[in-house]
């Protein structure tokens, strides 16, 4: 008797519901491309706030900073957390030109840089071990999500 793909699906997700488990996966795959798109977003904002910050225009850094938004957020005075296999990596970034204990606004922006680099680097490591032969990928909602909040 030949099965279906669904139905051999099925099986082997043992009787949850596939609908449910396929709609968690697509959210959550959704959930780390806007996350990843969010990082990319600030790191070249913060590119070229050094920049501007470098060439002595603190108020063409200070329309970057507002501006940056990505998907309708806004970007700057957020708290990102990125979860994957329960193992978690936070990122948060402030407005430098509105807080005053920030003093050194070029060190500050160059250390953000960095460790969005380091957040990148890990997501990619994390799919890249997931996806290697010997590794079965099976998220769960404990294992697999990103957050976003505004703080």
């Amino acid at each position: 008797m030949k099965q279906s793909a669904m139905s051999i699906f099925q099986k082997h997700l043992q009787g949850l519901d596939v609908q449910d488990e396929c709609r968690f996966l697509t959210k959550n795959l959704r959930d780390i491309n806007e996350t990843i798109g969010a990082l990319q977003t600030l790191d070249i904002t913060i590119k070229k706030c050094i920049q501007a910050l470098e060439n002595n225009n603190d108020d063409q850094a200070i329309d970057l900073i507002l501006d940056c938004s990505f998907m309708g957020d806004v970007l700057f005075d957020r708290h990102i957390e990125v979860s994957l296999m329960q193992e978690n990596r936070e990122f948060k970034i402030q407005n430098p030109f509105f807080t005053e204990e920030i003093y050194d606004k070029i060190g500050y922006f160059k250390h953000k840089r960095e460790e969005i680099s380091h957040i990148l680097d890990w997501v990619m490591e994390m799919m890249e071990a997931q996806s290697q032969p010997q590794n079965h990928f099976s998220p769960s909602r404990e294992d697999y999500a990103i957050l976003s909040n505004f703080k």
